[in-house]
């Protein structure tokens, strides 16, 4: 198929302006397409890619893919005479599975390796319909021609956002794509009404427990205007006091210790001391147990005064933390508990001892500087694999940790730092 066919005068013309580097007329093409053709330039994706990059193998347990797979049949069987697709995915835009009557559609989604594992992250394959979903949080429609991959001319999509029936969180997207020239406005209403059904689905699914906790945590909200969270599960909430009062090194240690809280024959009060030095007074105020087991707490939460550490000790347990990170930075699985197991030390002076960066935002900035090097010391090494020597287990996640620390993405930095270009 010869993707740009037929496209609309105006998105061709719109399209030759853009990537020919001239500036685009607003009347030619809509506001949030171009934003987020700017968005993809801005990430380095090259518009000239054919094919969708594996990301990671799909989890097929989750509850989500559970609660959404009897919506992807019925809708599926549904437009089975229509020659569309329905494609969903996860909150990172990684396919979790995709379905069609249509094998000329099928073979065409096969080619461009549209397939479960394959990431559509805008910042991977420019301005789709679950990348960009995903980026705006919005429903997206794109017509012929509107997508930022040529190879995509001649599809036209729509995406609607899925979101946690309690959190409300986008967790995935629902995508419906069929050929541009027999696409519909109803395309959009098909999705949005999938995306409604899937979140119905997952309401109705949600254990009683989760639901219980989520429900004490909103009671206690409206009682407490300080510090509240829930942890148990899946679940992980602070209000906005706690947001706005601790930074995410702290949340995370705040974590940490409310988890503790949730053990059996736990106390109910702790005081915990996190990484900004902040002593912090935690105290469970209800347990939600079912069938004798415990499955959370809610906590009120006082950050009080600033703790005072002993430096000697502190320092040398420090530099064991950084020297282990450095040797094996290229490991993706790294994390704090095995961190704080190889230096022999526990995950809160774990965090105390890195302050307020925190194990995760340490071992980032430790990762961009060593790729950082390795963009300007072998650059014939396609970017993708400096990310993996560099522990970044997807493409996506190193372009987007390289463009929010240094501003440039991974190509920028290294065509400006490469002698000769």
């Amino acid at each position: 198929m010869n993707p740009t066919a037929d496209i609309s005068t105006d998105v061709q013309r719109a399209r030759e302006c853009f990537f020919g580097g001239g500036s685009v007329d607003t009347g030619l093409l809509r506001g949030s397409i171009l934003d987020s053709w700017r968005r993809s330039r801005e990430s380095d994706v090259d518009p000239e890619r054919v094919d969708l990059p594996f990301v990671r193998e799909p989890n097929t347990d989750s509850p989500f893919l559970r609660a959404a797979a009897p919506v992807l049949r019925r809708l599926s069987d549904d437009l089975a005479a229509q020659s569309i697709a329905v494609v969903l995915t996860s909150v990172d835009g990684v396919v979790l599975d995709r379905l069609t009557a249509d094998r000329a559609l099928m073979n065409a989604m096969d080619g461009m390796r549209l397939e479960p594992g394959a990431g559509c992250g805008e910042d991977l394959v420019g301005t789709n319909a679950v990348g960009t979903t995903l980026r705006t949080e919005r429903p997206t429609f794109l017509g012929e021609g509107e997508h930022y991959l040529h190879s995509l001319g001649a599809l036209a999509c729509a995406g609607a956002p899925i979101r946690h029936p309690l959190t409300r969180r986008v967790i995935g997207v629902i995508d419906l794509t069929c050929w541009a020239d027999r696409s519909s406005p109803l395309l959009s209403v098909l999705a949005n009404g999938a995306s409604s059904h899937i979140e119905d689905r997952m309401c109705a699914l949600a254990s009683e427990t989760e639901a219980a906790l989520l429900e004490i945590y909103r009671r206690e909200c409206r009682r407490n205007a300080l510090g509240v969270m829930a942890v148990g599960g899946d679940v992980v909430v602070m209000n906005q006091y706690l947001r706005r009062k601790l930074d995410v090194p702290d949340r995370l240690a705040l974590t940490e210790h409310a988890n503790d809280l949730c053990r059996t024959g736990a106390v109910d009060t702790l005081v915990a001391s996190l990484p900004s030095g902040l002593s912090t007074k935690v105290v469970a105020v209800e347990r939600v147990i079912s069938r004798g087991c415990l499955h959370g707490i809610v906590a009120h939460v006082q950050p009080q005064a600033v703790a005072t550490l002993d430096p000697a000790p502190q320092a040398h347990a420090r530099d064991r933390v950084l020297e282990f990170l450095r040797r094996n930075l290229a490991d993706p699985g790294l994390d704090a508990d095995r961190v704080a197991e190889a230096c022999a030390v526990s995950r809160r002076t774990l965090y105390r001892i890195l302050g307020k960066e925190g194990v995760t935002s340490q071992l980032r900035r430790m990762r961009i500087e060593r790729a950082m090097q390795m963009l300007l010391d072998e650059p014939q090494l396609p970017v993708g694999r400096v990310g993996a020597a560099c522990g970044f287990d997807s493409e996506s996640g190193f372009h987007r940790a390289f463009r929010a620390t240094t501003g440039q993405t991974p190509g920028e930095y290294r065509q400006l730092g490469t002698p000769g270009k």
